[in-house]
């Protein structure tokens, strides 16, 4: 589907969706967040089949939305796991002290002294490499 995951939250709540009359038949109205506007090209002579169709898509799009937050959550944990295998890479390394915590900040630049000191490194050294940035 080519909706963003903002379009597909409001996509997946019934209250989004509405059927207008034309005069002639019945068409499929729906708000992505800008308000009401036509969703579909299909027009049907009974607003049941209309109904229809937008009760077969409601379902749809939560499924869609759900797959796309489960998939983003788990890139997310697989990502963490890499760095934390890399980081114990660094560890193992035959490297000084200050090396691996220069290679580590590398890695990641967000990381703390003490997530640093966590992994078995020695706090004074630590301590002293991030007075001296």
């Amino acid at each position: 589907m080519n909706f963003t995951n903002k379009e597909l939250e409001y996509l997946s709540n019934e209250v989004n969706h509405k059927i207008r009359f034309d005069g002639f038949e019945f068409m499929w109205f729906a708000n992505k967040g800008n308000g009401f506007e036509l969703h579909s090209i299909m027009k049907k002579d009974i607003a049941k089949k209309v109904a229809a169709i937008i009760n077969f898509w409601i379902p749809k799009y939560k499924k869609e939305l759900s797959l796309r937050v489960y998939n983003s959550e788990r890139r997310d944990m697989v990502k963490e796991v890499m760095l934390e295998v890399e980081m114990f890479d660094i560890l193992k390394s035959n490297v000084k002290t200050s090396k691996k915590i220069e290679k580590m900040l590398n890695l990641s630049p967000t990381i703390t002294a003490s997530e640093i000191i966590s992994y078995g490194l020695p706090s004074k050294s630590v301590y002293r490499y991030f007075s001296n940035l």
